[in-house]
């Protein structure tokens, strides 16, 4: 990324080549991988949120000619500074919550008043509805619950591989790991205190004032941070039974366990470098294993914001799979990567779906 790039520079180290994915396969840098997008359509109720809730977000965001950066400069507080980069400008430029809805309501031509569509009052309540929007949509496609089915289909399709699973919260990262009980766990930044006894009893969130008493009863306390290392341990440990992690975000980077050889993206954001950091979990190679291929699968609702995100997350990459179903979803799916010049990138119009490449 620009931020690794520019952290480097900083230290005095000048990046003379980079490579794409897809050579870092060809050269035996990483491990082989296919890559598959699985559609899930939407019910009848969907469809009619999905035009609802789009239709008062474009509503929100018109009010800021369609500018994110001033919709969020616009909601932050009064004395709070935010920097914005509008269209056509050079740099960016820094001013309080307050005097950036002052700004723009004199750019809108407001007349003073109180009343007037663009006053700053008005403009603060246009971008608190336009964050709020926002948030909803993408909490309602990134946790829908319709994922669950096919989570469960597809982990099972391939249930002999070490798998990671990424959600968006921790929630549902929770949900994911009860389809599996004694094979998978959870491990993201919520995790709480349990008193776990010997006979099987488990009691969650004990108040600190009882966990003495409970110690006495032969309870053990786990705190997260235990519950987090136990995770990890299990799930490394080939005689565990635990051979499906479910995370969020806190194990996006960093995290190496080489005989993982199943991907799957249930939920995500629009950023490259988190698609890379999460698909890398199970691209490393297993010198144990040198014929790995591993298994990448993203879900995502059709026509929704989460498609964009999709699209957007896997700019640049040339041999994706959309499938409509668990069924075309094949770990044999032949890949060649050929040469740079050769490969063909593949588009599919929006909101339609295909099996080509």
């Amino acid at each position: 990324s620009q931020s690794q790039i520019d952290f480097l520079a900083a230290l005095g180290w000048r990046i003379v080549d980079t490579i794409t994915e897809e050579e870092a396969e060809r050269e035996g840098y990483t491990s082989n991988s296919v890559v598959f997008n699985l559609a899930i359509p939407l019910s009848p109720a969907d469809v009619k949120f999905n035009e609802e809730i789009n239709n008062s977000f474009k509503s929100y965001f018109s009010k800021f000619d369609h500018q994110f950066d001033l919709v969020k400069a616009c909601n932050s507080g009064a004395n709070m500074r935010a920097g914005v980069k509008l269209r056509g400008w050079t740099s960016y430029i820094t001013k309080t919550g307050k005097e950036w809805r002052e700004w723009w309501a004199k750019q809108k031509n407001w007349d003073g008043t109180s009343t007037h569509s663009f006053s700053p009052d008005n403009l603060s309540k246009y971008a608190a509805q336009a964050m709020y929007v926002m948030r909803k949509r993408k909490d309602m496609w990134q946790n829908r619950e319709t994922k669950l089915d096919y989570v469960k289909a597809v982990v099972t399709k391939f249930s002999r591989k070490k798998t990671m699973i990424f959600s968006e919260t921790s929630d549902f990262a929770d949900k994911i790991a009860a389809l599996f009980p004694g094979k998978a766990l959870a491990y993201h930044s919520n995790l709480v205190t349990l008193a776990v006894h010997p006979d099987g009893r488990i009691i969650t969130n004990p108040p600190v004032a009882k966990r003495k008493g409970l110690k006495a009863e032969g309870y053990v306390i786990k705190s997260k941070a235990t519950l987090q290392k136990e995770a990890i341990t299990k799930f490394e440990d080939p005689n565990s039974g635990i051979d499906i992690m479910c995370a969020v975000r806190a194990l996006d980077e960093g995290f190496d366990v080489k005989k993982i050889e199943f991907i799957l993206q249930v939920a995500y954001n629009s950023t490259t470098r988190q698609d890379t950091q999460r698909d890398g979990r199970g691209k490393r190679i297993d010198y144990d294993n040198l014929d790995k291929r591993t298994l990448i699968v993203n879900f995502y609702m059709v026509g929704t914001q989460e498609e964009k995100w999709l699209r957007s997350k896997q700019a640049g990459k040339r041999l994706v799979r959309y499938v409509t179903s668990v069924d075309e979803i094949n770990i044999n799916q032949v890949v060649n990567f050929g040469t740079p010049k050769q490969a063909q990138v593949r588009t599919v119009p929006f909101g339609t779906l295909s099996t080509d490449f």
